[in-house]
């Protein structure tokens, strides 16, 4: 949609490792995907993190 996010220098680094240019890929970041500013959202979201990560095909922490 457009939305710019400001991300930490170790996960630009971590990205850069992970996707190769012109890879499609579908990642699950929590810094971009919980609204860090919304302590209610974060709270409910890191309950759900052992369910995200245990469906997910690979993690990389």
């Amino acid at each position: 949609d457009g939305t710019v996010f400001r991300i930490s220098s170790n996960l630009n680094l971590a990205l850069h490792h992970l996707i190769e240019p012109g890879q499609s890929r579908n990642l699950w970041v929590d810094q971009i995907c919980i609204n860090q500013n919304d302590g209610s959202e974060k709270d409910t979201q890191v309950r759900l993190m052992g369910k995200i990560y245990g469906n997910a095909d690979k993690v990389a922490i």
